[in-house]
């Protein structure tokens, strides 16, 4: 039995939770091919080289495949639906600016899209059309209808959203409310003299971690 050839069904759900677990672990698409893990799994069936994929294939069809599913499964749930588009930015290991656009239907946030927005220009005429473009690109690409934009809250969103208001005014716009909740913190380290020196402790800290790699991180002290 534990020899028994893998259906063509049960490769297909193999070769989707190699991916998913690659991606898990957050590993090399490499792992696959190496020789000690490709062992470990011929200890556990015979036929297990039958399943596993190459590092190319997660990469490539396979990925494109799980990705194909995924936008398929988003364009029917919101699909005719009035949906909420917010997008918000972070910084890479590598210090770039990424931006991630999501929109929400039935209380349900999905992602839309991922992208190095480090060289956009970040004036409020420039943000606008920005805004208006993942606007336009969500409603042409899921079949939606964007009622409501979330943006960051700094100089040059701020001003994106007020151009987009008097352009679109049928769109309600609100800034993040993790910005506000800064707000907020910022007045009440004000008053808090404890507090403060807490937060430039736990700030030099992350200043640390941020300009240091994971193998000084690791070194014994």
């Amino acid at each position: 039995m534990a020899n028994m050839p893998f259906t063509e069904e049960q490769k297909k759900i193999i070769h989707a939770q190699f991916l998913v677990a690659s991606v898990s672990a957050n590993v090399s698409f490499d792992w696959v091919e190496d020789p000690k893990m490709q062992k470990l799994f011929m200890m556990f069936r015979a036929v297990a080289g039958d399943v596993i994929p190459s590092a190319k294939e997660l990469a490539t069809s396979f990925l494109n495949k799980e990705h194909q599913k995924i936008e398929d499964n988003v364009k029917q749930q919101v699909k005719g639906n009035d949906v909420t588009l917010m997008c918000d930015g972070v910084k890479d290991i590598s210090k770039n600016s990424l931006t991630g656009v999501n929109i929400s239907a039935n209380f349900e946030p999905h992602l839309i899209d991922l992208y190095n927005s480090t060289p956009d220009k970040k004036d409020g005429t420039s943000m606008c059309e920005l805004f208006e473009k993942m606007n336009d690109s969500a409603e042409q690409s899921y079949g939606c209808a964007v009622i409501a934009l979330g943006t960051d809250n700094d100089g040059g969103s701020r001003a994106g959203r007020r151009i987009i208001e008097e352009k679109r005014p049928w769109l309600f716009t609100f800034p993040c409310i993790a910005h506000q909740g800064q707000l907020v913190l910022h007045d009440y380290l004000k008053v808090n003299p404890d507090a403060n020196a807490t937060a430039e402790d736990a700030t030099d800290l992350i200043r640390w971690l941020n300009n240091h790699g994971l193998e000084e991180v690791e070194k014994p002290l």
